[in-house]
């Protein structure tokens, strides 16, 4: 009971200071009159260089993994650093991919980095991200209990329980603090809501859910028969080749042609990103509060046209995070 009223008073004192800075800077009278037009200016992007950097992105992460994954397979290294180093690869591999595209790709040199002045509107959005994360988190955990859904933490949280070597932890820190916010803020905020933010055609999403279920049901059932788990292997590529079935005679109904032609609405370039980036760190305890992190995240770099805005926030977020951690507030 003490350490849920300890944690309940630290977060509560810490989110007082985003409250504050939300209704000075959004909710009041005064705030309300001086709104101005957002600094992001549009990307001169289409469908199939979006597609690449994704996949380049997917790939890059991916291979760079696997080859550590390998690599470090025959060592004695404990289990937990070699976790610990393939996730670490996995984010330079996105990263690689994400400067590359920018560097290689005539689209790509437009792709928006970090400029200076950041540092003022990135810590004010961290302090308001703070106080949305802690009142979304209670009423998460509020409905999970009373739907029975066990919430487990986070792999990265049980890695810095697991961890106690300081190369281990100064590791993770890093990963934590430096590299994802860099990576992820680059991937989700410059690259896929800066595409969507231009309102593309609905088909470019219709197109893409349909295709990555498609390849992640077969790929699976693929890699289940190799691994001797036939039946179930089967079933789920038979699976996907429904959904991809399914997928192409909704393209050929005419009602679904009408619907799929219009743009992209905003609320939808907003939330498709944070729902994106909230899905890929795999963990149901903490999905929510990500998708909000991720919006929030979206409107302060359309606000400031600075991706270093987010990432700053990003990096004190995962920080606070650790800090919290190991402090012993479970936040």
């Amino acid at each position: 009971m003490e350490s849920t009223a300890l944690t309940l008073g630290v977060l509560i004192v810490e989110s007082l200071p985003g409250l504050i800075l939300i209704w000075n800077r959004h909710l009041c009278a005064a705030a309300r009159g001086r709104r101005t037009a957002p600094a992001l200016e549009t990307w001169d992007i289409g469908a199939y260089d979006i597609a690449l950097l994704l996949w380049m992105v997917v790939m890059g992460g991916y291979i760079l993994q696997v080859l550590l994954v390998t690599v470090l397979s025959s060592t004695s290294l404990a289990v937990v650093t070699r976790d610990v180093v393939a996730g670490v690869g996995f984010q330079f591999g996105m990263l690689g991919a994400v400067l590359g595209f920018a560097r290689l790709s005539e689209r790509g040199r437009g792709y928006s980095m970090p400029k200076r002045g950041f540092v003022r509107e990135g810590l004010e959005t961290f302090l308001k991200v703070l106080p949305a994360i802690f009142l979304t988190g209670i009423v998460w955990s509020f409905l999970a209990a009373r739907m029975g859904v066990n919430l487990n933490q986070q792999e990265l949280v049980a890695l810095f329980r697991k961890s106690n070597s300081p190369f281990l932890l100064g590791t993770l820190v890093t990963m934590a603090v430096v590299i994802a916010p860099i990576t992820e803020e680059l991937v989700f905020r410059a690259g896929l809501f800066r595409y969507l933010r231009r309102q593309p055609p609905l088909s470019v999403i219709f197109v893409a859910v349909i295709g990555c279920a498609t390849a992640f049901l077969c790929f699976d059932g693929l890699l289940k028969i190799s691994r001797h788990a036939t039946r179930a292997g089967a079933v789920e590529g038979v699976w996907g080749l429904a959904v991809a079935l399914g997928a192409f005679l909704l393209w050929l109904s005419p009602t679904v042609k009408r619907f799929i032609a219009r743009p992209t609405p905003r609320w939808l370039a907003v939330l498709l990103p944070a729902v994106v980036f909230a899905a890929l760190h795999a963990n149901l305890a903490s999905f929510p509060q990500l998708v909000v992190l991720g919006i929030i995240f979206s409107l302060a770099y359309e606000r400031t046209g600075n991706i270093a805005v987010p990432m700053l926030a990003h990096a004190l977020f995962n920080l606070n995070t650790i800090v919290l951690l190991f402090a012993g507030i479970n936040s």
